[in-house]
């Protein structure tokens, strides 16, 4: 009895399996597919401008072709996922914190100027993949600056600690309310005050920054309070000159 009871548990483990590895190939498909229909769309968009008159179908024309984008960027997000969820490698080599940091400051600050500042200990180098990283951080900005309120104050912190560099994007904003910190990563989550944003994303932008960061052999965390603001940190390995010399092939995900 206990082994029909093993092999019945092994075949249902089976056809999970099964059913995660076509969903994630679906996704992969779908959003694959439809990437060039979207693009020829806005294209023939972009012909029909010229011919057009007077301010109303143009405002019109210029709203369908931003909705297209916004389609794009979250299809794009998605293939991204179905490629990190089939184990896509990321490059592994040395990347000055401090740089990146800034990078991700400038990119993000074009949704809204806000009070911000940067307190990168120099020199600090952490093992990533150094487009990844810039991605992930500019995320982790951009979801600070939509959520924070125009009066918060964002700082970007960066420091060692033992094996790991420590990367802390922090605002002073509202907070997160306790019952939608568990699900801040999750995939599609916006919270109450994301689902009142109409200008908000599509609740992809923090699952990305997960899914990146554990495929750079990381972590990520968020800690918050109500009214006192909210604090997400990036733990990555930290680059000496001997782990340096080691980086010669590509880190896949865990």
């Amino acid at each position: 009895e206990v082994g029909r009871l093993a092999e019945a548990f092994d075949r249902m483990l089976a056809r999970l399996q099964e059913a995660f590895s076509s969903q994630r190939r679906f996704l992969s498909d779908a959003s694959h597919e439809l990437r060039t229909p979207l693009t020829v769309a806005r294209g023939q968009l972009e012909l029909l401008e010229e011919g057009l008159r007077g301010a109303e179908p143009l405002r019109s024309l210029a709203l369908t072709m931003e909705e297209l984008d916004r389609m794009r960027r979250i299809v794009d997000d998605l293939l991204l996922l179905a490629r990190l969820d089939e184990g896509m490698p990321l490059r592994r080599e040395p990347v000055e914190v401090e740089l990146v940091l800034r990078e991700a400051l400038l990119r993000g600050m074009q949704l809204a100027r806000m009070d911000a500042n940067v307190e990168a200990e120099p020199g600090l180098f952490a093992v990533a993949d150094p487009d990844r990283l810039l991605q992930v951080l500019t995320n982790l900005v951009t979801n600070a600056v939509r959520h924070a309120g125009p009066e918060a104050t964002i700082t970007l912190r960066s420091h060692r600690d033992g094996g790991r560099v420590v990367v802390d994007v922090a605002d002073d904003g509202p907070g997160i309310a306790p019952e939608e910190l568990a699900h801040v990563f999750d995939r599609m989550f916006r919270g109450s005050r994301a689902r009142t944003d109409t200008a908000g994303g599509a609740g992809l932008g923090l699952a990305i920054a997960a899914s990146l960061t554990e495929a750079m052999g990381g972590e990520i965390s968020v800690a918050s309070e109500p009214g006192q603001g909210a604090t997400f940190s990036v733990r990555l390995p930290f680059a000496s000159e001997e782990t340096a010399e080691l980086l010669t092939e590509p880190l896949s995900p865990r």
